[in-house]
């Protein structure tokens, strides 16, 4: 072998594996710092570094798939042997071996102890965004810890500059297109509902005004009539309704040359409480409908769709009067968010028209979405399959059209951050080189190309919309060139360096606009010692662009700096004086 190698590393401190690329002539010092700073860093205590971990090597290597069954193999191997801890300043050429395209020949962990229990709170306190819910009643399944499925609304976000109390993971719609095109549907100026289905929604709402859960036909009666308004027809539907709990869910099988699978697509649950307009974000008729779904796919057919994408399902309740229509997608546990506001049905029979007929839209939507969504499982298996290191929940987002218009196509090698909103990707065609993909609900696109044109932040190739759905601008895509340097070193920096960072804030002030976030991470140096300013999502017109509510108050911002307040260019300087300030007074 020569030059780099494309290994697999696994972290079980979060319990997910490490992909990329790299130079086996390197120290192994160099990887660790690698993983820790792509994968770990904010995951682990404060005041944990990447020198309290240690790097192993796996003799022989294990295979990669299945990788829900990766853990527990690993564990049998490293209970009969032991892993060879690899130092520093070794050459993990001469350590590995040849290496098979397939297998994984690195742990990381701590030393003496490459194999840890996932989490483990003096060990990976901040993980619980990452760890395995501990709610025992889904192991009733009989699956690993690694694919028992539990619901979490409100997991901490782990950017540390906003406030954690927001969910870390992605809008559901990033991994779910379809969650995306139901609420493009829903935002676009509604067009004319048929009769017919008009008349089917009229009838299910009276059902729902007088129905009596405690009655098995009634509860049955709900359910298929719901079943009916969403479901997208076809003999390859199976749907499955448990009149005891007023349950039904759709599933639609999916098949290839080679294979078949079944996979939901929505599910139903309805429960007499009458609940509160303000609910939790994942009310318990979700929580339930997503167990009982889980729980009744068979194994063989989830690893399928577990192996290759975050399995998105569309989630509709009826507590009392109130309708929700929900995403859900599984990372390593099952994530529910609303695509809409709560609805309330009036119960009453003789409901207006007009009430009919927004329900019917609503409803309407719903299907249509059903069935993009059962079109997506049939791309995605007949695209089946794909490269043996496939990144699962990389989102489905792979394209983009370029300054000329021409479309340009990637694959993800995985996320950057363990923040999951920074992607590393390769372009597949024409050029095949690296970039950054970056979701976020605003960015600065005018600032960031106005000092990319000036030689001052890497080129930004797109920013718009992860999806070609009319209706939907909840978040934005930015595509941007990879800078493969590393973060200024002011201690030892120039005044060359330090002019370049004064010039890049006055271009930006001269043409209107504000930055925001002028830390010294988001100022970077390339290989070529040019500077880069990077991390524009909050960056707009002085006079419009706002600070974000969650705005973290363990961040030293500027005094009028608030959650919500405008970004002003006196906090722009601040934060230039306080950078460049911090290698003359050793901060």
């Amino acid at each position: 072998m020569a030059g780099s190698c494309f290994l697999a590393v696994y972290c079980d401190l979060v319990g997910s594996f490490w992909t990329g690329e790299f130079d086996l002539d390197q120290p192994a010092g160099s990887l660790r710092n690698k993983v820790y700073d792509h994968s770990l860093q904010g995951f682990l205590p404060a005041g944990t570094s990447s020198a309290q971990l240690s790097l192993f090597c796996v003799e022989g290597g294990i295979e990669y798939e299945p990788e829900d069954t990766f853990r527990q193999r690993l564990a049998d191997y490293l209970s009969t042997r032991e892993p060879r801890k690899i130092g520093l300043l070794s050459r993990l050429r001469g350590m590995m071996g040849e290496v098979e395209e397939g297998r994984v020949y690195l742990v990381l962990g701590l030393p003496g102890r490459p194999l840890v229990t996932v989490p483990e709170q003096n060990v990976a306190k901040a993980a619980s965004a990452a760890a395995i819910d501990s709610d025992t009643d889904s192991n009733s399944s009989g699956r690993t810890d690694e694919t028992v499925p539990s619901e979490v609304d409100d997991t901490p976000e782990l950017n540390h500059r906003r406030a954690v109390t927001t969910s870390d993971l992605l809008p559901v719609e990033i991994f779910g297109p379809s969650f995306a095109y139901f609420m493009g549907l829903c935002n676009t100026t509604p067009s004319p509902v048929d009769s017919s289905f008009t008349s089917l929604v009229s009838k299910f709402l009276a059902k729902v005004a007088t129905v009596d859960l405690a009655d098995l036909s009634q509860a049955e009666s709900l359910t298929e009539a719901f079943v009916d308004l969403v479901s997208p027809g076809g003999e390859d539907l199976m749907v499955r309704h448990i009149p005891a709990i007023a349950y039904s869910s759709v599933f639609c099988t999916v098949r290839n040359e080679l294979s078949q699978a079944s996979v939901p697509l929505v599910v139903f649950k309805a429960v007499a409480d009458p609940g509160l307009a303000e609910q939790p974000k994942v009310d318990p008729a979700m929580r339930s409908a997503i167990r009982i779904c889980d729980n009744s796919w068979p194994t063989s057919d989830r690893k399928v769709f577990y192996r290759e994408c975050a399995m998105p399902v569309f989630g509709v309740t009826l507590a009392g009067p109130w309708l929700r229509i929900y995403g859900s997608v599984f990372d390593h546990r099952w994530i529910s968010q609303q695509l809409t506001a709560p609805q309330k049905i009036p119960l009453r029979s003789n409901l207006d028209i007009s009430t009919i007929e927004a329900f019917a839209r609503t409803l309407r939507n719903l299907r249509d979405s059903v069935a993009h969504l059962k079109g997506w499982y049939q791309h995605l298996i007949l695209s089946l399959p794909l490269s043996r290191y496939h990144y699962r929940l990389h989102p489905p987002s792979n394209s983009f059209r370029d300054a000329s218009g021409a479309e340009v196509k990637f694959s993800y090698l995985g996320p950057l951050t363990p923040h999951n909103n920074l992607f590393v990707a390769i372009a597949s065609f024409p050029d095949p080189r690296t970039f950054i993909v970056k979701f976020t609900p605003a960015y600065g696109a005018d600032a960031h190309r106005l000092l990319a044109e000036a030689d001052l932040a890497p080129d930004l190739l797109y920013a718009g919309s992860p999806y070609a759905f009319p209706g939907y601008t909840r978040w934005t895509m930015a595509v941007m060139e990879k800078c493969d340097g590393g973060h200024v070193l002011w201690d030892v920096a120039g005044e060359p360096i330090r002019q370049q960072v004064r010039d890049a804030v006055r271009l930006l002030h001269e043409h209107g606009f504000v930055h925001g976030d002028l830390r010294s991470q988001n100022i970077m140096l390339d290989r070529s010692l040019r500077l880069r300013v990077i991390d524009f999502d909050w960056a707009g017109k002085e006079g419009t662009a706002r600070y974000p509510m969650d705005l973290s108050p363990d961040i030293p911002w500027p005094a009028e700096a608030r959650p919500g307040a405008l970004i002003m260019k006196e906090h722009d300087d601040y934060w230039v004086r306080h950078v460049l300030a911090s290698s003359v007074c050793g901060r």
